[in-house]
């Protein structure tokens, strides 16, 4: 059996409905030489009928079944299972447009770069409907570039960068001893793509935005996650390693570090708004001044520019500002609306 040049991975879980979409956006594009591998981590909605089927149908596609893990597991065996020269990800409710995988492989072969890092249009439903959709991760450059241009490109840019593995092609070579964190429902994506730059010798970034990533109220984004801080503190880690080992300056340090600590905090607050959390109102303040004086939020606010801040994101920054987290948590616990419509997107 040949080797194909690209191995793509969909973790499917409770996919139904979207799953069809995804693959048949796979199968029309105008670049052919992939294998697709479905990981059905244990649905019962009847997606695993739908893998089996499409896998039935077509010789690249590979279905493999397991108890429900998680999507770091399913990742994971996917990975375990590719045999391509490059792997990408997918998520099951996504979709691709028609020349994106032709795009990304043409400039990785052409380069033979070790990691293509590509925009997504990010689509924000609301009750069936697409109320929002904008266009992220443009970086200010396109094209090759070599380890120090990389350096250069993530540490001025670094909150431009996706935290999202689907937004990336990794060469296998590079990053075949890497995992997803199986105990971590949070952040894990951010965790693998720092740990991939640490393991790259370049990089290839391609201004396009034909992955087409669709945001759901009741995603893992709008749910709580009541292992948050262990999943930032993991985050931090990674990045202050990638930062170790490329050898960077204390300020640069802080110029790289200032705005994620502080889009964690933002998310943490935001997190204990969700209604999912059941914290008492105590509590979810404890935990919160906690946080600010673990993630020296006071020295951290100086470096952070609130100049692209969606509109939630802006508001939640002023509370901080102005020291009112506990009036933000009280507020948002009580008008839990706002934040479960999925304003953050907004």
């Amino acid at each position: 059996m040949n080797t194909p040049e690209l191995s793509i991975i969909i973790p499917v879980y409770q996919a139904n409905s979207f799953l069809r979409a995804c693959i048949e956006s796979i199968l029309s594009q105008d670049f052919q030489e992939y294998e697709l591998l479905l990981i059905d981590d244990g649905s019962d909605d009847g997606c695993e009928q739908i893998c089996d089927e499409y896998a039935g149908k077509d010789a690249r596609i590979f279905t493999f079944h397991q108890k429900n893990q998680g999507v770091s597991a399913a990742r994971n065996l996917g990975l375990c299972r590719a045999r391509g020269e490059y792997i990408c990800f997918v998520d099951a409710d996504d979709s691709l447009e028609h020349t994106l995988l032709s795009q990304c492989m043409t400039a990785v072969k052409e380069t033979s770069a070790d990691l293509l890092h590509h925009g997504m249009t990010e689509h924000l439903w609301r009750n069936g409907t697409i109320i929002n959709s904008v266009s992220r991760f443009q970086m200010p450059f396109e094209g090759f570039c070599d380890l120090p241009k990389l350096k250069e490109l993530v540490i001025n840019h670094y909150t431009e960068l996706s935290v999202h593995v689907f937004n990336y092609i990794f060469k296998k070579q590079v990053i075949h001893e890497l995992r997803f964190e199986e105990d971590l429902s949070y952040s894990e994506d951010t965790i693998f793509v720092n740990q991939a730059l640490a393991a790259v010798k370049n990089c290839y970034f391609l201004d396009t935005f034909g992955y087409q990533y669709n945001a759901r109220t009741g995603s893992a984004a709008h749910r709580w996650q009541p292992e948050i801080l262990t999943c930032y503190e993991k985050t931090f880690d990674t990045i202050q390693n990638l930062l170790k080992k490329w050898d960077v300056s204390n300020t640069d340090n802080d110029h790289v570090m200032g705005p994620e600590i502080m889009n964690a905090y933002s998310a943490l607050l935001y997190n204990l708004c969700l209604p999912g959390c059941h914290l008492k109102l105590l509590q979810k303040r404890k935990l919160a001044q906690q946080a600010r004086k673990t993630f020296q939020i006071k020295k951290y606010m100086k470096l952070y520019s609130t100049k692209n801040l969606r509109p939630l994101e802006k508001a939640i920054f002023l509370f901080v500002k102005l020291h009112m987290e506990g009036l933000l948590l009280f507020l948002g616990t009580r008008y839990e609306r706002i934040m479960t419509n999925g304003d953050l997107q907004n």
